[in-house]
């Protein structure tokens, strides 16, 4: 572990450093995977399985997989989630749908590299999963309010400006 500089494994303290104060974040020590586990209340919104030594990817992606789909719903929007591999100092994003539960592939790179994505993604599952639907929330990302709805029994994103206040 020489090569990895200090701060760039996504251990508890970065992650709370790197979400905040309101976030709270717990690890599941299970070796070769590690599940580091980022809640807001009482929301448990994203979730990071860690790979080391003889880990698998798969079985990685599988099981982070599925305690996010354990949160979820059929009718929510897609969820996302990381994973960790401590040998090659990687994070891979992914989403999940609840509906068709299969993961896509987003993007990878360091820890430091993708820290604002972790930090977008934990903040959407939280929306998804806490807020209710119906309510807008302000995105920083896009400078204005979204808000989940329902359409045929299925949670979809519309963006709008917010109604005027009577």
């Amino acid at each position: 572990m020489s090569s990895v500089q200090e701060g760039t494994l996504p251990t508890i303290n970065y992650l709370k450093g790197l979400l905040g104060d309101s976030w709270d974040i717990k690890s599941d020590n299970d070796p070769p995977y590690i599940q580091l586990v980022a809640s807001k209340g009482t929301t448990v919104a994203f979730h990071i399985t860690m790979i080391w030594g003889d880990g698998n990817v798969e079985e990685a992606i599988h099981l982070c997989g599925q305690e996010v789909l354990h949160k979820s719903t059929r009718n929510d929007v897609e969820l996302f989630f990381a994973v960790y591999h401590a040998t090659r100092t990687e994070v891979h994003l992914y989403k999940i749908d609840p509906r068709t539960q299969q993961a896509t592939k987003l993007e990878s790179g360091t820890v430091q590299a993708k820290a604002d994505q972790v930090k977008r993604y934990a903040e959407a599952n939280y929306n998804v999963l806490a807020v209710p639907p119906g309510q807008w929330i302000w995105s920083v990302e896009y400078g204005r309010y979204y808000r989940y709805v329902t359409v045929e029994g299925r949670q979809q994103v519309e963006f709008g400006p917010v109604p005027q206040q009577q």
